[in-house]
């Protein structure tokens, strides 16, 4: 008999190993409670935003539906973080993930969420109603972009270390300066920065805390997730500090980060517009305050995925 619910915090590992086991079988292999920290992790939260359907005692898919608190100039929207999307390889074709997205559509309205969020294959989550939402500028520093853009640009004073907890609260700080932020907590800070295997560095000038940064793998090369600073005439030299450790890199811009995109978009090697993921739109009256609220820009997609696709 095939059952469907949200599952209790007790199911947190028997989730866990089936999501290893379903994409480790497929792609590389995963490790979520490392991949995912906040939902996983040790302190992770995660298992009760779960859908899973099981036959019987076997779970046979699921989906993770986590609710992210986004805070634009102040005002909060509810957004839900949709990931974990998979069913067993013997079980597809049968229709079990439109009944899992159901329960998406059913979360949003009880929380009255503004539009639930997702990365996969276009056509694929178009189906369940959701399509491309938000862009970025994405650019590419290369080598002679250092060596000739970067070559008077001085890191006299400045240090780029691992982040520790005695940082977060500083970091912290810099996080709710910016228009459009995910909300966080001081105990869950670090492992939403470690989404993705990413590696959360604090940067120090003067022996002070002045930015931090995420570094991400990625087989096409290390890609700079968040990178936010006290002062931005000091992104220069901590890109030229990173690319002496990483070397070439990606890195992203907001459409709101006017300085940061003119500055990628003349320097870089190669750059361009490029969306950030999927949106489902359930309030569009939410969506068109928060636009205006950022200069115009659809924004959501990118504040979600650029400060907070931590949650799946």
């Amino acid at each position: 008999m095939v059952t469907i619910y949200w599952a209790s915090p007790e199911e947190k590992y028997e989730i866990i190993d089936f999501l290893d086991y379903i994409f480790s079988k497929e792609k590389v292999p995963h490790d979520f409670a490392t991949l995912q920290p906040k939902l996983y992790g040790p302190n992770g939260d995660g298992a009760q935003h779960h859908v899973v359907m099981r036959d019987g005692h076997r779970i046979i898919a699921t989906l993770a539906c986590y609710p992210i608190k986004l805070n634009i100039k102040g005002k909060i929207y509810t957004l839900l973080g949709v990931g974990s999307v998979c069913t067993r390889p013997s079980y597809r074709g049968r229709g079990y993930m439109r009944m899992l997205m159901s329960y998406v559509d059913q979360r949003a309205k009880e929380l009255g969420a503004t539009a639930a969020v997702l990365t996969g294959q276009r056509q694929r989550y178009q189906y369940y109603g959701f399509d491309c939402g938000g862009y970025q500028l994405r650019a590419r520093l290369e080598e002679m972009n250092v060596r000739h853009a970067l070559r008077d640009v001085s890191t006299d004073g400045m240090m780029i270390v691992p982040m520790a907890q005695e940082h977060v609260s500083a970091a912290m700080e810099l996080m709710k300066r910016q228009p459009c932020y995910g909300e966080r907590t001081e105990e869950n800070f670090i492992d939403v920065l470690r989404t993705w295997y990413s590696q959360p560095m604090t940067v120090l000038k003067d022996g002070k805390v002045t930015g931090y940064v995420t570094v991400r793998p990625d087989p096409k090369g290390p890609v700079v997730g968040e990178l936010l600073l006290d002062d931005e005439a000091d992104y220069p030299a901590v890109l030229k500090m990173l690319f002496a450790s990483i070397g070439p890199m990606w890195l992203n811009a907001a459409p709101w980060e006017r300085q940061r995109v003119r500055w990628l978009s003349s320097v870089c090697e190669d750059y361009c517009v490029a969306p950030i993921g999927m949106l489902k739109i359930y309030n569009q009256a939410h969506v068109d305050e928060a636009s205006n609220m950022l200069d115009g820009f659809l924004s959501i997609a990118p504040a979600l995925y650029i400060s907070t696709l931590d949650a799946v």
